[in-house]
């Protein structure tokens, strides 16, 4: 039996239970979402560039 998904989804059940805010909801939600977007940008800049988005708009919304 592969137990190849346990790990990811104990990593997603203690990440959820961080998500308090809209800021920190907004940020997790942008961040997954450029993340998979920008997945084929060479030397891993597509993660750079997500986590940046998501560090914005989190302050953004922290700031509404």
């Amino acid at each position: 039996m592969e137990v190849s998904f346990v790990l990811p989804l104990a990593f997603l059940s203690t990440v959820a239970l961080m998500l308090k805010s809209p800021a920190h909801i907004a940020a997790a939600g942008v961040s997954i979402i450029l993340a998979l977007a920008l997945a084929g940008l060479p030397s891993g800049s597509g993660l750079l560039i997500a986590a940046l988005c998501a560090m914005v708009t989190g302050v953004v919304i922290e700031t509404l």
